[in-house]
């Protein structure tokens, strides 16, 4: 008989797993790669049952390879997944059928973050205590913003200036978009148009506005007396 190789959570690497309250699951993709790695030779799935008027869907999944042959069940349906999945119940229940199997191929006994129901924890933050990104942090310290409104709908806008970002302006409104379809945004360099409708440029000097051209008279061309031209 072929030893197998134990595998433990704690042997897992980081990018395997995923922390949530304290508590370790393991991962889609951490999974299919320690499959790959401990000789798996094939993953088929097999739908079991959809129901079209519940949005349920059940699927199960056979996994084979060096350490053996191992079916899993999955599924799926709009109680024990989240809102964002709920339409997707087929996908859902083969991830889920996929993890099982692969779980008993491996020997991993703990339940991994896509089994988990809608009610599953939140995500940890990190080793900073939680602590926001830098720039949330920058945008949760700000006050309200004193530089130019929106061009596009008016309201206030993130000042990203200090986040060396191309983007020294962009829209709170997330619904506010423009014609390209992105999130309106104020660029490095671009003209700012405020409320009186007077054009400043932030971070760049304002561009020269040109001297209209002299006009000219029956006595002068182009603002020179007649007498002075060389002819």
């Amino acid at each position: 008989m072929t030893e197998r190789t134990i595998i433990s959570i704690e042997d897992l690497p980081a990018w395997a797993t995923v922390d949530l309250k304290g508590k370790t699951y393991t991962t889609h993709k951490g999974l299919v790669s320690l499959a790959h790695q401990h000789g798996i030779q094939s993953i088929t799935t097999e739908l079991i049952e959809f129901d079209t008027a519940k949005g349920s869907a059940v699927m199960m999944a056979t996994a084979t390879g060096e350490r053996g042959t191992y079916t899993g069940i999955g599924d799926a349906n709009p109680g024990n997944v989240g809102a964002m999945v709920a339409s997707h119940a087929i996908r859902m229940a083969e991830t889920r059928a996929v993890n099982r199997a692969l779980r008993l191929y491996l020997g991993i006994g703990i339940c991994s973050h896509d089994e988990l129901g809608p009610d599953r924890p939140m995500r940890a933050k990190g080793a900073n205590g939680g602590a926001p990104r830098p720039a949330q942090a920058h945008r949760a310290a700000q006050p309200p913003t004193d530089g130019p409104p929106c061009p596009k709908c008016g309201g206030e806008m993130w000042d990203n200036r200090d986040d060396g970002k191309k983007a020294i302006y962009r829209c709170k409104d997330r619904e506010c978009k423009n014609e390209k379809g992105y999130q309106t945004a104020i660029w490095r360099n671009d003209p700012v148009w405020g409320d009186d409708g007077t054009a400043y440029a932030v971070n760049a000097e304002p561009a020269p506005v040109p001297e209209p051209a002299p006009k000219s008279d029956s006595t002068t061309v182009h603002g020179i007396p007649l007498d002075e031209l060389p002819f």
